[in-house]
This record gives C-alpha cells, structure tokens and sequence, in this order.
C-alpha cells in the first residue's frame, strides 16, 4: 500500500505496535482466528479513564490515532449513552451551540462521584461573532473575541467561561499572554490536546488551530481559554478539571494525522513568527560568512544552523517539528547526501508535500542584495490559512519544491 505522504509500505516488513500510556491501554494477546497475522492488533483496556495514542511502525511507514477510554455511568452530556459524542461547538448535527464562529472544540466530564452525583452543567450564555451586547459584556469591547460561553453547575453559584480569540499575529501562547494588558500571575506551560498551553491560576490559555472547512481561506490560528470563579464549590472544581482533561481540538476534522500536519504546521508559523522579529531588530544582517557548508547559507540540518547561525542572531535558532524524529529524513535528496542534503558544491533539494516527496526543514540565506530570508514548508496549503501573514516581507512562493512560505528582510 501507499501512505498519503507517497510512502510504499513493503508487505514483507513486520508491524510493530504500541501503546503511548500501557496504564490505559496494553497489547492484548492475538491469535491468528481473531487478527490477520501482523497488520492487526488488539489492545486491553485497564478500566482507567483517560487516553493513549496508539501507533504502529511498519519499516519506518508509522501511523497513530487516539484512544480514549471513558467509563461512566452518568457522563455530560447525557446524549452520550446514545451517540458518544462530547459537548461540542461545531457545525455538525449534533452541535450543542447554534451561534456562529464555530469553533471545533469539544469537551466532557462524568458525574459519577463515589456515591454522590456530580451537578449537570447547563449552558447559560452564548454570544456569537454577530452579537453586540448580547452577554454579561459587550462583544466588542473585547479585541478579537470570536465566541463566548458561560455554563452554570445547577444549584451552585458557580460559572465556568469559555472564550475564543484571534491569534492574528501567530504569536505563541506565551507570546500573546505576555502582550495582554491584564493583570498577570506566574503561569506553567501545559499541553492540552497537543498543543502549547499556559495555566495561570484558574485560567488555562491554549494556542490551538481552528478549520472552518468552509471557503478558502479556512483556517486559522485562535487563543482558546477557560476559568473558573474564585472560591469555586469543590464539585464545580472537579467539573472544571474534567473538562480540561477532555478538551479536544479540530473536532471536525476525524483523521488524526490531518489534526497531526496542522498541529505541526502551527509550530512552523510560530517559529517563523520569532525569526522574523528576530531579522527585524538585527542590524546588519548575519552574513554567515564562514563557518557553514555554504557562504551565506544554513540548513536546519547544519551544524552551523546552532554554531553559526544562532550565535550570531543572538536566539537559539527553532528546528522544524518533524525534525525531533531521528528516523526521518527532512530534506528530500539522495540517501547518500543524507542529512545534509550538501553534494560537496550546493545544496540538494527536490519534491514537496503535494507528491509525497516532502522537506521538512528550516533555511536562512543572505543574499547580495542586503537580504535575509527564512523559508520553510507547511504541510498544508498556504493559501487554505486565513492569518498566515501579517505585514510587509512575507511572500507565498508557489510551485517551488522545497518551501512554500518565506520571509524577507531587506536591509
């Protein structure tokens, strides 16, 4: 078979399975009437709620999904003895809400508590990108605010908040939280869902991707956030906890490795984000004038990306996402230039994403005219994101086989 990278899995080589979280889920004794040989694999579930990715490994060919495991007796929202499905904000038959921007977030929590019940949770407030003053504030005295919920635990005088906002500077979510005018804690980095996170006291802001999968331009970078109330009753704590613990992300989009090329592709923009700043405010421009392969020019897969590059820009130069993973090649060129991709004279590159020949790299480059620029490669079109680029320098080459966005600064 064929991959959707353009990979070719060879049937002879033996599947490897795995289990992310053995506490949640376990390989399971087969046999050959119950699986087909090694292409299948059963797994056992611990009787633990939570959740595990699931992957498999055939030759270097992987794939994952995620598992959650949830066992519960009386599960928020009811609906889900029926149907599965989690509270959620999206355009689908089963959404929960009915204003638009929709989101694509979703969330649960299980009202079992020893012998007790947990409170059900209803929905009070929702106020939609349309909507002026139609909530305990007024939309638009909120920059950005693209959706906002506000849910009650029924007989307490608690409230958990929902909001949605703009991320149109592609700031990470530190970055963004350390511009906001509000008045700040000390906040840990978390990760919800797989995506950068910042927990400041009974706030968590996420910086997460959000796919319309309406008209081209369709995605776009958001902050998602959740609070609850001061001196909140402690049933209303373990609600709150729960739905944090299942927020999930790009509910709308069901293959995971879809959700996966978003995920790194928004650390791609972030990164470009911080590079840009960092030419921005360098004067003059690094030369790299000895110390790399080539004058002029580094490669993420270079040493002198770190002992050059980064030295002299004054940062720790960011790697591309996939590049964390040994077993891939980054740069798409002949197994015997690997992993430089250098030929002795030039840098070797060829193919992209769209015929499965895709380069996952960072390049920076001086050239004669006083320029630097950053290129990289998104795994998914450019032009399907709707806040790629904000200002002058950012281009969108097209049909070049090794980046698909840049930027430059002229000096």
């Amino acid at each position: 078979g064929i991959n959707k990278a353009g990979q070719i899995a060879d049937p002879d080589n033996v599947v490897v399975w795995q289990s992310s979280d053995i506490g949640i889920l376990s390989s399971a004794t087969k046999t050959d009437a119950e699986v087909n040989e090694d292409i299948q694999q059963l797994f056992a579930i611990k009787g633990v709620n939570g959740s595990a990715n699931i992957s498999a490994n055939a030759g270097g060919i992987t794939g994952s999904t995620e598992v959650r495991v949830f066992i519960c007796e009386n599960p928020w929202p009811a609906s889900m003895i029926e149907n599965g499905k989690a509270w959620n904000d999206t355009n689908l038959t089963y959404s929960n809400t009915t204003k638009d921007i929709r989101t694509n977030f979703s969330m649960f929590y299980c009202k079992d508590n020893g012998q007790s019940i947990l409170p059900n949770l209803d929905m009070k407030v929702e106020v939609g990108i349309d909507d002026v003053g139609d909530g305990p504030n007024d939309l638009r005295s909120v920059q950005g605010l693209l959706k906002e919920l506000f849910f009650i635990p029924e007989g307490l005088d608690d409230a958990i908040g929902i909001r949605v906002l703009q991320n149109a500077k592609n700031q990470s979510v530190q970055e963004w939280y350390n511009n906001q005018e509000f008045t700040k804690g000390s906040p840990k980095k978390i990760s919800i869902h797989g995506f950068d996170a910042l927990q400041d006291g009974r706030t968590i802001y996420v910086s997460a991707i959000n796919d319309t999968k309406a008209i081209v331009p369709s995605i776009y970078n958001n902050i998602y956030l959740i609070s609850i109330n001061d001196n909140a009753n402690e049933d209303s704590i373990n609600i709150y906890n729960q739905l944090v613990e299942n927020w999930r992300f790009l509910v709308n989009i069901e293959d995971t490795d879809e959700q996966n090329k978003l995920r790194r592709d928004l650390k791609r923009i972030e990164d470009a984000n911080t590079v840009k700043q960092v030419l921005d405010a360098k004067y003059p421009a690094v030369k790299l004038e000895s110390g790399s392969f080539k004058k002029g020019f580094s490669a993420s897969t270079w040493p002198s990306w770190q002992a050059g590059l980064s030295a002299d820009l004054g940062i720790q130069m960011p790697k591309d996402p996939v590049q964390s993973d040994p077993d891939k090649n980054v740069i798409n060129c002949a197994d015997n230039l690997q992993p430089t991709c250098w030929n002795g004279t030039d840098f070797s590159c060829i193919g992209n994403f769209a015929d499965g020949r895709k380069s996952t790299f960072y390049r920076y480059e001086y050239t004669t005219e006083n320029q630097a620029i950053f290129r990289m490669n998104l795994e998914y079109s450019n032009e399907n994101w709707g806040n790629i680029i904000q200002g002058d320098g950012w281009s969108l080459p097209d049909g070049n086989s090794c980046y698909n966005i840049q930027y430059t600064k002229q000096y």
